[in-house]
């Protein structure tokens, strides 16, 4: 047995890689690359899975750990189906390969595109396939973004999680329904304010009352949600999120959606825009 590879396995999959075609599912990718390291006596060391991360940036949960686990010097090869599958950003995808392996010694193993850099170094068919993988995140970006503007543009909720007050409707999740629940606390801010009440105010009644804010709401129903400022208000509404609901147009009946928009395709990173070009649908739900 070759006592010599320790290797880490890693698999990726994303929103625009899930299609009918399995041979992209993590299941498949982890049985290639167990059958791979079984074939020639490659010890195991760990799975790296990011399910349901893009490949455009690096900065993927498992991808990081699996870096760790190098800097700790738990794993001297990384391997996966395909080089699509380590990363679709040109730029991050050669520097990994062409430094930060180079450097600690890490021998890279993709294995459908026929990649092992202890043949040596890559030839011109690595930065090529990078290049086209690139390419083609940045075509899906692009025809992603335009199906969800011609969306928007039709009144469909397109949301992670529905905003305070309402909740998505069972039978179609791109509607919006009222939220038993909650709802009652958003009337009562209302009602409150036409009275003559400052937000401020509001917002210490709500808090007497023991009402959880929008935030901590979300947390108690088993959402993964987090808020910068969370921690620090313990569940206590800030006069912010009354005056913010006060002015939430999604209250009188109007989807509005684009608020904010990716920097690039490449990041996660998001800005505000400007209110001309936000999409505002009047009407949609109650």
């Amino acid at each position: 047995m070759n006592t010599t590879v320790d290797a880490g396995l890693y698999t990726r999959l994303s929103v625009e890689d899930e299609t009918n075609n399995e041979s992209t599912s993590i299941q498949t990718q982890k049985a290639m690359l167990t059958d791979y390291c079984r074939e020639r006596g490659y010890r195991i060391v760990d799975y790296y899975v990011d399910d349901g991360e893009t490949g455009t940036n690096f900065e993927r949960p498992e991808f990081q750990r699996m870096l760790r686990d190098i800097e700790a010097g738990k794993i001297n090869t990384v391997i996966c189906k395909d080089l699509s599958r380590f990363g679709r950003n040109y730029y991050e995808a050669g520097m990994y390969l062409d430094k930060y392996f180079v450097e600690r010694n890490i021998r890279f193993i993709a294995i459908q595109d026929n990649v092992d850099s202890a043949k040596g170094g890559y030839d011109l068919t690595v930065p090529f396939l990078n290049m086209m993988n690139d390419y083609y995140a940045r075509g899906i970006s692009a025809k992603t973004k335009a199906a969800k503007q011609t969306r928007a543009k039709q009144g469909m909720f397109l949301g992670s999680k529905a905003p305070y007050g309402y909740m998505k409707d069972p039978a179609d999740h791109h509607k919006l329904i009222i939220d038993p629940e909650t709802a009652p606390v958003v009337q009562l801010i209302f009602r409150k304010f036409i009275d003559g009440r400052s937000i401020i105010g509001i917002a210490k009644d709500l808090n007497e009352m023991g009402i959880p804010n929008p935030t901590r709401y979300k947390q108690l129903k088993g959402f993964n949600y987090r808020h910068p400022a969370g921690q620090k208000l313990d569940g206590m509404w800030p006069d912010s999120s009354v005056r913010r609901i006060l002015r939430n147009e999604m209250y009188i009946g109007n989807m509005v959606q684009g608020r904010t928009a990716k920097i690039s395709y490449k990041s996660k990173k998001c800005l505000r825009q400007s209110k001309e070009n936000w999409v505002v649908v009047e009407g949609t739900h109650e």
